[in-house]
């Protein structure tokens, strides 16, 4: 992936609003973050994203995934209870 290019992980619909996201794809757009070295921590005052070791806001992942606001709650939920990010680093 190019830098500051979004990134396409579902095909493109010509609607005005954009649809949930079924929880069976959650895992498979966190271990395509995974893979661009995006991960999210679960710290004592909440979710953190990093890039590498650099902290990165939330809202700046939405953008780059494009993903709306509720699309981006509904991840964060699935991540703060499956935690997959560690499972992947686990794996390796």
């Amino acid at each position: 992936m190019k830098a500051g290019k979004k990134v396409k992980w579902r095909g493109h619909f010509n609607q005005l609003i954009r649809r949930p996201i079924p929880e069976s794809e959650f895992p498979k757009i966190c271990k395509s973050m995974y893979d661009d070295g995006l991960i999210a921590i679960l710290q004592s005052d909440g979710l953190r994203w990093y890039c590498g070791r650099y902290l990165v806001r939330k809202t700046v992942v939405a953008d780059a995934w494009n993903l709306s606001a509720t699309q981006m709650k509904r991840l964060e939920r699935w991540v703060y209870m499956n935690d997959p990010f560690m499972a992947y680093y686990e794996e390796e």
